[in-house]
């Protein structure tokens, strides 16, 4: 089973989109991805797909409550293990969420190597030094340090990489040597973007089975998603496909 954190400490770097990439690709695949939303104010992923794929909400950005968010997660792999066997779970963690996932990095990767589970880390990174630090930071002592894949993702919604402190001040050619990679996140129009706000799943959307966007917008979508396609390989998805559905 690969567990797959959708992580990066800033808000608005792209983690919701990531993770329905991730999900949209998975279905795709002939897998039977497992949804964990962790950002229960805002659970966006979750109302996307809810009734179409399973999942659970799990408040994972709250300091105070780390242990029991932490617990409650690894409680539901463990006790769900032959109905999760050979299916992704995709975790989309919420801005913040260094404090509860980055701090009980030990305790999952403890768990994880117990179970047999991969664990992922998609980092997703903007132009600040903020977004920079926080990778490095979960590299070094947290989540992403601990991952037996470790993907920084490039929002090029930001601008060109090369220009960010990310690169500039040597973060990624850290990330790098310690294994990790670093894959870009193709930027999907703000057009676009408001068009499938509060819709379903994309794959409808992209064939015209459900209505809703014009043949320049699927295009676009389908162009964006296609993008995507490094990232699931690097994830270590591709070629895993099954008869889960």
């Amino acid at each position: 089973m690969n567990i797959i954190f959708v992580h990066g400490e800033k808000g608005g770097v792209g983690k919701s989109m990531s993770a329905m990439a991730l999900i949209e690709h998975c279905r795709g695949l002939g897998l039977n991805p497992f949804l964990i939303e962790g950002d229960t104010g805002i659970p966006d992923v979750a109302s996307r797909y809810r009734g179409v794929i399973d999942g659970v909400q799990i408040p994972l950005s709250r300091p105070d409550l780390s242990e029991e968010a932490i617990g409650e997660l690894l409680e539901l792999l463990e006790s769900n293990l032959d109905d999760l066997a050979g299916r992704p779970v995709v975790v989309n963690l919420p801005a913040g969420a260094a404090s509860t996932v980055d701090r009980s990095a030990a305790m999952i990767r403890a768990v994880c190597d117990a179970a047999g589970w991969e664990v992922v880390t998609l980092y997703l990174l903007g132009a600040g030094i903020e977004s920079s630090t926080s990778a490095i930071e979960s590299l070094s002592a947290g989540l992403a340090g601990v991952s037996d894949r470790k993907i920084a993702l490039r929002n090029l919604a930001f601008g060109d990489p090369n220009r960010w402190p990310w690169t500039r001040d040597g973060h990624q050619e850290a990330w790098i040597s310690a294994g990790g990679q670093a894959l870009d996140f193709a930027e999907l129009t703000g057009r676009t973007v408001e068009k499938i706000r509060g819709s379903g799943p994309l794959g409808p959307l992209i064939s015209g089975e459900e209505p809703g966007l014009f043949l320049v917008d699927r295009s676009i979508l389908h162009r964006w998603l296609s993008a995507f396609e490094p990232i699931i390989e690097a994830a270590g998805l591709v070629g895993r496909g099954g008869d889960d559905e």
